[in-house]
């Protein structure tokens, strides 16, 4: 017995496990106190049960039967007394043939030496037995490859099978897969909403697709599957269908129910539809909005935040970026995608214009603003020059972060930091030195915020009237040889 405590909840729960009939008697649950203690009398009640029959299901997907794997099926019993022994038996001409003294029976092409297999499972216990129901096997033989069915409770898996539940939304289209076992290649296949056989589609053993209003149907029998879609989706489409199998004798069919949800539009995504690196020459650049969820139809405009307010553009879902349309440095320009269930926006599209020399560039930036991110630090000279006293060039750049992107460099001093440079470079030189360690970091910010490099250090020698230096970037120092 153990007992646990759920505060949460206001529950606290006791286990008895491994009953016996000794365990049936009257118990007490109850609360400590300081003064009268609730508690609470419950009779527990052990019985002595046969098993139940024994419950049979798949421990691995049905249709890999079709391909000649292992399909495993177990036996449970979910009422009777413990322990539960199991067995499965095969049926054979015979009689019977115990094949199995646990509660799974595992199938495969190799162990199959007829066409035709048979197998049941016994649940047992000392009070009595139970037996399950048939387990079927149709084994094929196809060109050498082995490919069986099998049949449970009246139900053949692997002949055909398909997600039982689809959802689709209105106006939009669902594709419904059908798979079918080798056997049915030649057959015609069929679907159908259950309230309306009238609405029967078929498709014939040469695989010719047939319409019937807004659904298609078409075999690939190479694949073994057939294929129903169901386009421009309404309220009505919502129900019960079912894919079927023509054959001489019962029809093997699988339920699918199709749900149809009205739901609004997701926020729109931002692509671009041509080269982004055409502004830099002052192409045109256009810029696609679109949502991929919500039913249709969609409408999309284009607005333009103006300080004044904002101004429509466009009413499709395309915005064309030109320098001729540009009378300001800065633009900013957002989607709107609605139905009838609500409307999204998306992100803004942001536009910095240039015109140097009288040629105009831009550059745009989509999906938000961004705060930069730590710029990186690099060598664009080679290092080892600081040994003979010459210059060395370091960049600084966050390859992340809306632009656009101011750079500083400062130098750490005893007294604070002292700023050297207002780009992304820092030149270092040995007649600007005048200690013997000195040390520099980057600022890149924008809009948005600002981060920090890590320390340039910087060590200085003078021997014999020469200078030499090394520099160390990101923890790792360069020309570490000194002179």
């Amino acid at each position: 017995m153990t007992i646990r405590d759920n505060t949460s909840l206001g529950i606290f729960t006791v286990t008895m496990e491994n009953l016996v009939s000794q365990d049936r008697g009257n118990y007490r649950c109850g609360i400590t106190t300081s003064g009268n203690h609730p508690t609470f009398d419950i009779f527990v009640e052990i019985s002595n049960e046969p098993v139940s029959v024994p419950v049979l299901r798949y421990l691995s997907p049905a249709n890999v039967s079709r391909l000649g794997g292992s399909v495993s099926v177990s036996c449970e019993s979910f009422q009777g007394s413990l322990p539960i022994q199991y067995s499965w038996y095969e049926q054979t001409s015979s009689g019977y043939r115990k094949v199995s003294g646990t509660n799974e029976l595992a199938l495969q092409c190799q162990s199959f030496n007829h066409q035709q297999h048979q197998y049941y499972c016994r649940a047992s216990n000392q009070h009595g037995a139970k037996f399950s129901r048939m387990v079927k096997v149709t084994v094929f033989n196809n060109g050498g490859i082995c490919s069986y069915v099998t049949e449970i409770n009246g139900t053949i898996s692997g002949a055909l099978w398909a997600e039982d539940q689809v959802r689709g939304v209105v106006g939009r289209a669902v594709t419904i897969d059908c798979h079918y076992a080798p056997m049915y290649h030649s057959h015609t296949k069929y679907w159908y909403p259950t309230w309306d056989r009238q609405r029967t589609l078929s498709v014939n053993a040469n695989g010719q697709n047939e319409l019937h209003g807004r659904m298609t149907i078409r075999d690939n029998t190479s694949l073994g599957i057939f294929t129903v879609t169901m386009e421009n989706l309404v309220s009505q489409d919502r129900g019960n269908y079912k894919c079927g199998i023509t054959t001489s004798g019962n029809h093997p069919t699988f339920d699918i129910v199709v749900d149809v949800s009205s739901e609004p539009v997701s926020v729109p995504v931002l692509r671009y539809l041509s080269p982004a690196n055409f502004s830099r020459l002052g192409g045109s650049v256009s810029v696609s909005c679109e949502s991929f969820q919500g039913s249709l139809p969609i409408q999309y405009s284009w607005y333009e935040q103006t300080s004044s307010g904002y101004r429509k553009v466009s009413g499709t879902n395309e915005l064309a970026l030109q320098c001729q349309s540009f009378n300001h440095q800065q633009h900013q320009y957002y989607c709107r995608a609605s139905n009838q269930h609500g409307a999204k926006f998306s992100r803004m599209v942001k536009v910095t214009v240039f015109n140097n020399g009288g040629i105009c560039s831009y550059v745009t930036e989509i999906n938000g603003t961004k705060p930069v991110s730590v710029p990186v630090l690099r060598y664009l000279s080679p290092a080892n020059v600081s040994r003979l006293g010459g210059s060395v060039s370091v960049s600084c750049e966050s390859f992340q972060g809306s632009l656009p992107i101011q750079y500083s460099w400062y130098e750490q001093t005893s007294s604070g930091y002292r700023k050297v440079s207002d780009t992304n470079e820092l030149a270092l030189q040995c007649q600007s030195f005048n200690h013997q360690q000195h040390q520099y970091y980057c600022r890149a910010s924008n809009q948005h915020g600002a981060k920090f490099s890590r320390m340039v250090k910087v060590t200085v020698f003078n021997n014999g009237g020469i200078c030499s230096y090394v520099t160390e970037i990101n923890d790792t120092a360069a020309c570490k040889e000194k002179i």
